[in-house]
């Protein structure tokens, strides 16, 4: 295992005890199966960097916080590449509509329904029987639910589209700046 998903798992350890957190408890909100996050945490299972985004949310926190928490700013300098991403793009700021939109994705409101994109009705949303996912959502909420899920994902490729057509613009603007022959910058 790598040292850098060991030390989130510690992180994750100790803030679900911290908190008061147990295993049973985030499962249930998650909609896992029992014992799925134990194996997660002792390595019997990839951790992946979705695991810890709805592990964080059911903790009720944000992300952020969490990589936060886990990585808090440090003393040291940046790397000359995170030096040269603040210059190109102005430090990443996050616009106004992007913090709009992850406010409501998690507000108390929201907050467990963040993987279906749209507020759940009764418990968590979701129940495991065996190997298939019932939904505890009446037919209406479940539809709105995914109608949710599918615009997001379409902004969230439109703002994709856009980022890389800028970066391409950027590219072909430094490729020129730099002397590349046109037919060398793709």
């Amino acid at each position: 295992m790598k040292p850098d998903v060991s030390h989130m798992i510690g992180v994750i350890r100790t803030a679900m005890s911290l908190l008061g957190y147990r295993s049973s408890a985030i499962e249930r909100r998650l909609g896992w199966r029992a014992g799925y996050l134990s194996r997660l945490l002792n390595g019997g299972m990839e951790l992946r960097f979705e695991h810890v985004l709805d592990i964080a949310v059911a903790m009720e926190l944000r992300p952020g916080e969490l990589f936060s928490i886990a990585y808090p700013e440090s003393d040291e300098s940046p790397s000359p590449s995170a030096q040269r991403l603040r210059e190109v793009t102005g430090g990443f700021r996050e616009t106004t509509q992007a913090r709009r939109q992850r406010r409501s994705i998690y507000s108390p409101r929201n907050r467990w329904s963040a993987s279906w994109g749209a507020p759940c009705t009764g418990c968590f949303g979701s129940f495991w029987t065996g190997t298939e996912r019932k939904s505890m959502m009446d037919p209406e909420a479940e539809e709105q639910a995914r109608e949710s899920k599918a615009r997001r994902r379409q902004e969230i490729e439109r703002e994709i589209d856009a980022f890389l057509a800028a970066l391409r613009k950027y590219l072909l603007f430094l490729a020129d700046r730099v002397g590349v022959p046109p037919g060398d910058q793709e």
